[in-house]
């Protein structure tokens, strides 16, 4: 296993290396990684004895700092964390001394992509779409998007974030931004996917703690919309339906949709993504770099009744002078 091995964080700053190890002076590294609708983020709590980190010889907000993290010495164990923009200073003491803390998100989330806008979409397929707001960032996207053309979709004062957001859990996507890419894929397209790691608890696995729920509560059966098309007069109608919630709810849409194409897919898209809080769990294991937000793990039999496939929806990897832990957030496929 990973455990038995030495922690490895590189630090850049600006540019240049850090010199920051784990240890008396790099009290903590914590390196989140999130997967859908939010932004990558790191921060640094370094030990601040003699005032030198909290001077202006510190971190500035605004600077760039870059990292990897992993194990040092075994090959394939050491994982980019990209890069980020310092937006946040702290400094704190007591009586056994005074630390800096920077916090940082990723730099390729500029300001332009947090900014309101508005514009309208015209004769444009989903991915053309995509691909608009991408370059206007100079982002690179990824991912297997649906093939949905649209005469007409608006941004209306949304940031492009926020735009992109929705779209994708409107029409059965997720998206994220990692480094200088733009991640846009079929929900699907990721839950297909093999797992990463396979975890049982009779099988001596590196889990230290986890947690997992199951609820029907608030949930839906089945969806249903409805919407008349004012140019055609036509009623366009379609139904989703979740399994896996035997009883519940009927969810409800009257969402414009251009066709009946569009409908059924708004109406399996909009269910999924209220169902997302069906299982849902936390597993803390020993550092492992491997684990990753839009993973796919595996829980054994010995997990009982959350036995199955889980999504990582966020991994937290936290680095101090007692060790290297990874947790990570999941919800049930």
């Amino acid at each position: 296993m990973l455990g038995p091995q030495k922690p490895f964080v590189d630090i850049e700053v600006d540019g240049k290396p850090s010199g920051l190890v784990i240890g008396p002076a790099l009290k903590e590294f914590v390196y989140r990684d999130v997967h859908h609708g939010a932004v990558d983020e790191i921060s640094l709590k370094l030990a601040d004895p003699n005032g030198l980190w909290r001077s202006s010889w510190g971190i500035d907000e605004g600077v760039d700092v870059a990292a990897s993290m992993g194990y040092a010495g075994l090959l394939g164990a050491v994982v980019p964390c990209g890069l980020y923009q310092i937006g946040e200073t702290e400094a704190e003491g007591d009586g056994s001394g005074s630390t800096a803390s920077f916090h940082g998100q990723s730099a390729f989330t500029s300001k332009e992509l947090r900014t309101a806008r508005s514009q309208a979409h015209e004769q444009r397929s989903l991915a053309e779409i995509i691909k608009v707001v991408a370059d206007r960032h100079d982002l690179q996207v990824l991912g297997e998007t649906a093939d949905l053309r649209f005469q007409r979709v608006s941004q209306d004062k949304e940031s492009d974030l926020a735009f992109l957001t929705r779209l994708a859990e409107d029409w059965g996507h997720y998206f994220s931004i990692k480094g200088d890419q733009l991640v846009f894929t079929t929900r699907k397209s990721i839950e297909d996917t093999k797992p990463v790691r396979i975890f049982d608890l009779f099988a001596r696995d590196p889990v230290t703690r986890w947690r997992a729920r199951k609820s029907t509560n608030k949930l839906y059966h089945r969806a249903t919309v409805k919407y008349l098309h004012p140019a055609s007069n036509r009623l366009l109608s379609a139904e989703a339906k979740d399994e896996r919630v035997p009883s519940g709810d009927t969810l409800k849409l009257d969402d414009r949709a251009e066709t009946q194409a569009h409908a059924e897919h708004l109406c399996a898209a909009r269910l999924a993504r209220a169902n997302d809080g069906l299982g849902t769990g936390r597993i803390t294991t020993v550092g492992d770099p491997l684990l990753l937000s839009g993973q796919i793990i595996e829980l054994a039999p010995s997990y009982g009744r959350y036995a199955g496939r889980w999504l990582i929806t966020a991994a937290t990897h936290r680095f101090t002078s007692n060790g290297y832990t990874t947790s990570v957030d999941i919800k049930v496929i």
